[in-house]
């Protein structure tokens, strides 16, 4: 799926285009997001460029820093970023049948009773409530196999106040019903006013699509900075271009990315290759030596042998 969501942030009202693609392959994800994000303080939009990828087992969040990759690798049950404004909606359209990326477990939610309209469809509410304060809420369509129409989140505490997702559908010929969009917004708890709205056009949508065979690859490609859970405890380390690993302390996260290529851990400086093999160039002449001094009395030994035999 390829949609294009378009972020409006008040009071400027500027609109920020994007494009993003998600690839669902049963409990497989990948998702890849190209936009800007607005500073605040500095008043400028900034590129943001990533992917998340999850194999069914373990998930990397993959973001372009320009001169390099960053890469955070975790073996958690969940993909990364599976709950975001952004990803978030387009999962819950498709209604896969993983729990994994459902993005909240529509188990649990209880039938209220009400309904509801949204763009002239009559809608069944869902309602579960979580922390003292929270509820998020599901209007479905029950005249098109319960398609999610709206979720609503209302938050007791955070800079906003409510969270709400609107969704529309075409008709499919295989699916029966294929998500065209949706729109996200969030009211700033004080005055009600909207802070960040989300429109979102589908413009691709393939069933049974081609998928390429790296597609859902979480290994760190070569020019990365990596920081690891997926082991017993945290490992942060650089790929470099050769696809040598080189380890990165704690204290050594705020050095630039060229810095930690050329040095090794505690600061000197990188070794050339000589100066990491020689050891090993070393011992394979020695070892190489050996071989070929026993070969050679091996041989000088025959010879001998042979001629002794030959005279008597």
């Amino acid at each position: 799926m390829l949609f294009k969501p378009t972020d409006v942030v008040p009071p400027a009202d500027v609109t920020n285009p994007e494009t993003a693609s998600l690839l669902v392959d049963g409990a497989r994800l990948r998702y890849e997001y190209r936009s800007k994000v607005y500073s605040v303080g500095d008043k400028s939009w900034a590129d943001l460029n990533y992917r998340s990828i999850y194999d069914g087992k373990t998930g990397a969040y993959l973001e372009d820093d320009q001169t390099y990759l960053y890469v955070s690798r975790d073996a958690g049950p969940r993909p990364p970023h599976v709950s975001s404004i952004f990803s978030f909606p387009a999962l819950l359209t498709l209604r896969p049948a993983e729990p994994v990326l459902t993005g909240f477990g529509i188990g649990t939610f209880d039938v209220t009773g009400r309904t509801v309209t949204v763009d002239k469809t009559v809608c069944v509410e869902l309602s579960y409530s979580g922390a003292p304060g929270n509820a998020t809420k599901v209007l479905v369509d029950p005249a098109r196999n319960y398609l999610p129409m709206r979720t609503q989140r209302v938050i007791e505490s955070g800079p906003y106040s409510v969270m709400q997702c609107d969704f529309s559908y075409a008709a499919h010929d295989r699916l029966g019903w294929s998500p065209t969009g949706w729109r996200w917004s969030a009211v700033v708890r004080k005055g009600g006013t909207v802070a960040l709205s989300v429109r979102a056009t589908v413009t691709e949508f393939e069933v049974e699509a081609s998928i390429q065979p790296m597609a859902f690859d979480t290994s760190a490609p070569p020019n990365s900075l990596v920081e690891d859970a997926t082991g017993e405890k945290l490992e942060r380390y650089v790929v470099r271009p050769d696809g040598s690993r080189r380890a990165v302390a704690p204290g050594e996260m705020h050095k630039p990315f060229e810095v930690l290529l050329a040095t090794e851990p505690g600061g000197g400086p990188r070794l050339s290759w000589w100066g990491r093999n020689w050891r090993l160039v070393a011992a394979a002449l020695t070892v190489g030596g050996l071989i070929g001094l026993v070969c050679f009395r091996y041989g000088y030994f025959r010879a001998r042998k042979s001629t002794s035999g030959g005279s008597s």
